[in-house]
């Protein structure tokens, strides 16, 4: 042992016949275990496929709502704009109106002056008749501002119910 070569073994040599058969042996072995992963990988893939599809629809779901969302916040801005101008312009109609009737409760108390003075005067009865002519337009424009008023109210109050 000391100053002998190691020994070598010799080689086993296996008969080709039964090599094919511990070959054909692992290569069924080796097809049974691949046939459920096959089918795993297969499903996996197909899942896969699906969830890809699904995500792609989900997608375009998201990108038409928040067209959809940016449309109608658009659209509401329009509103609101539209129900402030109109509010707006009711302010103005009410002001207006009130203008209207002071004004035409200023011509009353000035006809009633005129005619308290001009009782008598004969050639001042053509201005009368002229003043009394305007308070009648003053009229008629302050029916026509409450009317567009009320209009205008309505049409606020039917804009605040259609938001």
């Amino acid at each position: 042992k000391t100053g002998q070569a190691p020994s070598v073994a010799p080689e086993v040599a296996i008969p080709p016949s039964l090599a094919r058969a511990i070959l054909d042996h692992l290569a069924t072995e080796v097809a049974q275990a691949k046939a459920p992963l096959a089918a795993e990988l297969a499903e996996a893939r197909q899942t896969t496929a699906d969830l890809a599809q699904e995500n792609e629809r989900l997608t375009r779901e998201i990108e038409d709502r928040e067209t959809e969302i940016a449309r109608l916040a658009s659209e509401k801005s329009a509103i609101e704009g539209r129900a402030e101008q109109l509010t707006t312009d009711l302010a103005a109609a009410r002001e207006e109106s009130m203008r209207e009737r002071r004004a035409a409760e200023e011509a009353r108390v000035e006809v009633a002056k005129l005619t308290l003075r001009l009782e008598g005067v004969p050639r001042l009865e053509a201005d009368l008749a002229k003043v009394r002519e305007i308070l009648d337009e003053e009229r008629k424009a302050r029916v026509l501002a409450e009317q567009q008023a009320a209009v205008a109210g309505a049409r606020l109050e039917e804009r605040g119910r259609g938001i």
